[in-house]
């Protein structure tokens, strides 16, 4: 997939240097699941697992995304079924990225694929509620705050607060008529 500077394509085996500057980040994985920078032979594990787990997942999945001449890699985005009211976007961006548009630019592509291509009925999306730059590319993106909540971190081991935020098909088609 393509979107005005990006290419999105799925992860391949010469991918860990750069899930390695994303997941080895301290400041990149302080909002994610994990909390805290992941050694090299866990990256390994899991873009093993990201690799072997893509057919099972299509049309859904993880995407890297680079820019659109190929030199440079910007992170991924994923869109998986999980636990939620809808399908779940998700993204991770290196840091030397941040701020400069592709974040948003990237989930674009896939909310077009999601609610346009795909036909879902909407998409979900949770973030720390302290993590201003992913609320405002979700804001940004269309989505819609539904809820605060508190849950039970597991490698913090207390309960933090995520905001739920979500983005129908029919609020989608409103905003590009």
């Amino acid at each position: 997939m393509k979107t005005l500077r990006l290419n999105l394509r799925r992860f391949n085996l010469n991918d860990f240097a750069n899930m390695r500057e994303l997941e080895a980040n301290p400041d990149v994985m302080c909002n994610s699941p994990h909390r805290f920078p992941l050694p090299d032979e866990k990256i390994q594990e899991r873009l093993q697992a990201m690799i072997d787990n893509e057919a099972s997942r299509a049309p859904l999945g993880i995407w890297a995304a680079e820019l659109a001449d190929g030199s440079d890699f910007v992170g991924w985005l994923m869109l998986l079924q999980r636990d939620l009211p809808f399908v779940e976007l998700g993204f991770m961006i290196v840091q030397r990225h941040w701020g400069q548009g592709y974040t948003a630019e990237a989930c674009q592509r896939l909310i077009h694929l999601a609610l346009v291509e795909l036909n879902y009925p909407g998409l979900s999306a949770v973030t720390d509620a302290k993590n201003t730059q992913s609320i405002r590319v979700l804001e940004k993106s269309g989505f819609a705050f539904v809820k605060q909540y508190s849950q039970l971190d597991k490698v913090l081991q207390k309960e933090v607060l995520l905001n739920l935020y979500e983005l129908t098909r029919d609020s989608y088609q409103s905003l590009h008529r």
